[in-house]
């Protein structure tokens, strides 16, 4: 896994966060997203990265040794610059990030830092101040002969040397019938067709792969072979079904894949039209079907997986541009989810452009994703700034210029007070569900969730109500199930959950526990906590003690448990970094099994909330027409 890329050949173009040039990109993940307005450089810098000299990874593996001397290195540069901050000529300031990165990321964030310091010795008059810096720079260019030249995980290689796919924007697959040969350059002359035909067939091979061959490839020096679309679909195929018996099983491997993650199972086969030169698929009992012939969505799909999973259980990076063209948000995110979760994909990393909320928004729920801001800074140089951002702030919908609209489009909501019971409560539903032996119900699609905010339920009306102030719930969805906390027995919200339950009736459900934290298994506390397997206590206790009313999940995990850090707030007793600590215990939840008696429950009550919400007696409702 690549953890962080020296930029070369864009200088003066792109600047980091300290408006100097770009030099690292680092923080990388095995999914990182690139967001940005239309040409903030984006794809640019995608294509750049592409074919990008050197790679940073220093991820090891370190001897004990080494190990302690990067520690030591690393601490030796804090305690200098911390001197340096304490020099009232000069004040620095150490980002926080520098000192909580570790690897090939701290030094790029370490560089960059001092660098945007933008001061020499030459111009300090204070001898002090002037052997503080000096001092400073002293330890980057040790650290920088440590990892460069002693260890060599600076690789001198290209990205290009590595195991790399480009699917850019355009990849499409609009063949038109009887009229394949044009691609293979014969007259139209020869061809009797309509003169919406011929346009038909001039526009699509003016907006083929050939402009990425001819054009984006010899801009960027991307290597052709590296760049699939879906013109490659169906000769790749077909020599797959003629080939030898390891080929034809990995296509038959690929229709069950398809069949299991977007078609319940209910089959899918692809069939290749050999005389004819395009592919025909059959979904189901359903008549064959010309794959052009399919929703976009669908076809977007086929191509981005096809190859993802031509290179399953392989180190491959992949550069793909805008994911989510033509693909209902629902399966936007079950796209990102396919990439984080698959474990035919675990060894693979990607890089993404989007304008996709949606994409963003679940992204934010997996700890090993990365997200990066394009700014266009500087119109008139053409220079684009690019930060870095793990928080979900306002800032990247606002750049996104959209809202979640997600719940709009999808069949009911399940309400829920905040962002931790979201992750958690949508976690525990998504296993539930795939341990049901009936059809799967998909986020954003079948249901949604929305966070309402604790106190901020009181803007909501779900009765009829004249307080213009409040914000009318059907207005949203007219199926919705609201979950609560049982943390405050105030008056005041006694009355607020009497008033909800009259409202709800039986969409309402009331925690038994605290809060939502408080209804994890052991299993999975443990497992989130010492990841080693080695647990120590320092106050052994039975069973689930914490699902109770009383007790405060963070001051319990203090108590009970020998940690090297606090996870309960000084003054509430609560998880001190909620959205953190429940993307960590989400990712630890795998099956049905790691679920406790009470949530199953819970589990079943929204699970017939979702199927009465999408039609149980059809069958039509959840079939993917994208």
């Amino acid at each position: 896994m690549i953890k962080a890329v020296e930029i070369t050949g864009v200088e003066n173009i792109y600047k980091n966060k300290y408006d100097n040039d770009l030099k690292y990109l680092y923080s990388l993940n095995k999914v990182n997203i690139f967001i940005g307005e239309n040409n903030s450089g984006k794809s640019r810098l995608l294509r750049y990265l592409i074919t990008s000299d050197k790679v940073v990874n220093i991820s090891g593996p370190f001897s004990d040794e080494e190990t302690k001397s990067f520690k030591k290195s690393k601490s030796n540069f804090l305690v200098s610059i911390n001197k340096y901050n304490n020099i009232s000529e000069k004040k620095i300031i150490l980002p926080q990030n520098v000192i909580e990165l570790d690897d090939a990321n701290f030094y790029c964030e370490a560089s960059d830092y001092i660098n945007s310091l933008k001061i020499n010795s030459s111009n300090i008059l204070n001898p002090n101040v002037k052997e503080q810096y000096k001092s400073i720079k002293l330890y980057l260019d040790e650290m920088h002969n440590y990892i460069v030249k002693e260890k060599n995980f600076h690789i001198n290689e290209t990205l290009k040397s590595l195991d790399i796919i480009y699917i850019p924007i355009l990849r499409g697959i609009e063949l038109f019938n009887n009229y394949y040969e044009l691609t293979h350059e014969k007259e139209l002359d020869t061809i009797q067709m309509t003169a919406s035909q011929r346009n038909a067939i001039e526009e699509y091979k003016l907006n083929s792969k050939h402009v990425y061959l001819n054009k984006v490839s010899k801009a960027y020096n991307i290597n052709t072979k590296i760049i699939f679309t879906a013109e490659d679909l169906f000769d790749d195929i077909k020599d797959k079904l003629l080939g030898e018996e390891k080929d034809r099983k990995f296509v038959k491997d690929f229709e069950n894949f398809i069949s299991k993650e977007f078609y319940n199972d209910e089959g899918f086969t692809i069939i290749p039209q050999l005389k004819k030169g395009y592919l025909n698929i059959k979904i189901g009992n359903g008549e064959e079907r010309a794959l052009h012939e399919l929703g976009d969505g669908i076809k977007q799909l086929i191509t981005i997986f096809y190859k993802m999973y031509d290179k399953k259980n392989n180190s491959t990076i992949f550069f793909i541009e805008e994911p989510e063209l033509n693909l209902h948000p629902g399966y936007q995110r079950l796209f990102i989810n396919i990439l984080q979760n698959c474990k035919e994909f675990k060894d693979q990393q990607f890089f993404i452009t989007t304008h996709s909320n949606h994409i963003i928004d679940c992204c934010l729920d997996y700890t090993n994703t990365s997200i990066y801001k394009f700014i266009n800074s500087n119109k008139k140089n053409n220079s684009f700034k690019v930060v870095n951002t793990s928080s979900k702030d306002i800032e990247v919908l606002e750049l996104l210029g959209v809202k979640n609209t997600s719940v709009f489009i999808s069949n009911c909501t399940i309400w829920v007070e905040g962002i931790s019971d979201k992750i958690l409560i949508s976690k525990y539903l998504e296993v539930y569900l795939k341990g049901k032996s009936t059809v799967q119900y998909k986020e954003d699609i079948n249901y949604a969730f929305i966070e309402y905010g604790g106190n901020n339920i009181t803007h909501w009306a779900f009765i009829d109500n004249k307080d213009i102030s409040t914000i009318n719930a059907s207005g949203i969805s007219n199926r919705c199930y609201i979950i609560l906390d049982n943390d405050n027995d105030s008056p005041t919200k006694v009355k607020r959950k009497r008033n909800l339950k009259k409202a709800f009736k039986d969409k309402y459900y009331e925690l038994k526990v605290r809060e939502i934290e408080n209804t994890i298994s052991r299993k999975v506390l443990e497992k989130t906590l010492f990841p080693n397997g080695n647990i120590k206590y320092s106050k052994l206790y039975e069973g689930q003690a914490y699902a109770t009313k009383e007790v405060y999940m963070g001051s319990f995990i203090d108590k009970h448990y020998e940690l090297s850090r606090k996870y309960g707030s000084k003054s509430t007793g609560t998880i001190i970094n909620k959205l953190e600590f429940s993307k960590k215990i989400a990712e630890n939840i795998k099956n049905t099994d790691d679920l406790t008696i009470p949530i199953k429950n819970m589990c079943e009550k929204l699970y017939k909330f979702i199927e009465e919400s999408n039609y149980r007696k059809e069958k039509w409702y959840n079939k993917i027409k994208i």
